[in-house]
Formats: C-alpha cells, structure tokens, sequence
C-alpha cells in the first residue's frame, strides 16, 4: 500500500471517530476529502425501530455528515456489504453531480473507501476500545499503541491474579530450602 493510500484511510479512521466538537478540526484538516455541499446539506434520518411503512413522524433534519458516518460505521462493523457501499460512494455527490457524471473524478473519500474494500481484513474495530481502524498488518488488533500497551497490561495483570500466589509460594519455598 503506498503512501497515498495510507494517507487516505487514516482519514476515513479518524472521520469514523469525530464527534460533534472534533469534526471542525478534522474538516480543517482534510477539506478537500468530501464535495463542499457535503458540509451544508442535512437528512432526514430514520431512528432504529421506528417503521416508515405507513404515514411517518415527522422526522428532524440531521447533518449529512452524521447520517453518512453511521452508515461508515455500521458498513465498518459489517466489512462494508454491497448495499452500504453503495450509499457510501454515491449519496455525497448526488446533487453536486447533476447532469456532469461523465466529467466527475472521483473524490478522495470515495477512493479510501473502495481501499477499504478492496482488502476488507484491515477493516477493523480495537479490541479494546472498540473504535474503527484500518489495520497495517494482518495481525493488527488494536487502534494504537495506547490501547495495545493497556491491553497488554491487562493480560499481565490477569495472570499474575492468577498465578501469583503460587509463584510467589514457590519463590519462597525455594528460599527456605536454600538457607
């Protein structure tokens, strides 16, 4: 995976992570990486459970933004299924594309999440934190060095619960016979 590539996923991982007050500074740091209309349209997003069969709630506008980051995550969760793929790449650029299509480049959104799956294994959740990531290497199983060091941690813990006092009698019945 070259440098671009890397570069493009590590900036979906963090989309897939902002927040209400940290997605100003992730747009300060990728403005390009969605359509400009992206920022200022809204939708109207069906809460889970609630059945649009018949006459609906009313429902409120949302930003375009949030909706489009659940569907990231839920696709993240599910290593990216045809049908969320789909709304992923396409619903952005709907009203910006008009009658261009023909002339559109693709934007960098897009391509970091046709990498995605293209090698759906570096899809992946910490199993710490649980926070998407796009792993390195088929073995990553953490987001960072962080949660891999408290995990690591953790086990270290765990197993001295476990094991301590009978190392810590075996330690002390070898220094007795010893003296």
């Amino acid at each position: 995976m070259n440098r671009e590539d890397k570069r493009l996923l590590k900036a979906l991982e963090q989309f897939a992570r902002c927040d209400a007050q940290s997605i100003a500074a992730w747009r300060r740091d990728w403005p390009e990486f969605f359509p400009h209309n992206f920022w200022k349209r809204g939708i109207k997003q069906v809460p889970e459970g609630v059945s649009m069969s018949g006459p609906g709630p009313e429902l409120p506008l949302v930003p375009l933004w949030r909706g489009w980051q659940d569907v990231l995550v839920q696709a993240w969760r599910l290593r990216f299924p045809l049908r969320d793929l789909v709304r992923l790449l396409v619903s952005p650029v709907v009203q910006e594309a008009g009658d261009a299509l023909s002339s559109m480049s693709e934007w960098p959104y897009q391509q970091a999440v046709l990498l995605l799956t293209r090698e759906p294994w570096r899809a992946r959740h910490c199993l710490l934190c649980g926070r998407p990531f796009a792993a390195e290497k088929g073995a990553s199983k953490f987001c960072s060095s962080q949660c891999f060091a408290e995990s690591r941690l953790n086990t270290k813990r765990r197993w001295w619960a476990d094991q301590g006092s009978e190392r810590r009698r075996e330690q002390h019945s070898k220094g007795r016979k010893s003296a």
